[in-house]
């Protein structure tokens, strides 16, 4: 004789509400945190522009930059280090900083700080495994490396 199989209580639909008080909670602390980030970009973006009106007279960009393999050149106005230019150049995880001063004077200033500002850009470019500076001469726009 075959035993009745046991009778199974109906399943109790349970509803979660949607929006409970500990998710919007999460959701209002995302919120603030993601409004709080997007001022603070504003605010660096609206800096770095200011700066680059203030010091930048010319900046040129190789399309490879976008592979991270490419260089930007950039010339300062003439009020800033005598109109000095500045060649980035990334390649295999590294960050090369050639500044062509304009001047002795301009040359005597970089030179003094040279050791700030390599450790400054390390410190601001933690994507590159090691970063230089060295000291060029402008030659026909391209730059020879002399230190």
């Amino acid at each position: 004789m075959l035993a009745a199989a046991p009778v199974m209580p109906p399943l109790v639909e349970r509803t979660i509400p949607a929006e409970s008080a500990a998710v919007q909670k999460v959701a209002a602390a995302q919120s603030a945190r993601t409004e709080a980030v997007n001022a603070a970009v504003a605010r660096a973006v609206e800096t770095v522009n200011a700066l680059v009106e203030t010091v930048v007279a010319e900046i040129a960009v190789t399309p490879a930059l976008a592979r991270g393999d490419g260089e930007i050149r950039i010339t300062l106005k003439p009020t800033v280090l005598d109109g000095s230019e500045l060649h980035l150049s990334a390649k295999a995880g590294e960050l090369t900083v050639s500044i062509a001063p304009a001047t002795a004077e301009a040359a005597h200033v970089i030179q003094q700080n040279l050791p700030r500002l390599e450790t400054a850009l390390a410190e601001h470019a933690p994507a590159f495994r090691h970063v230089a500076v060295v000291i060029a001469s402008a030659k026909k726009g391209k730059i020879n490396e002399t230190a």
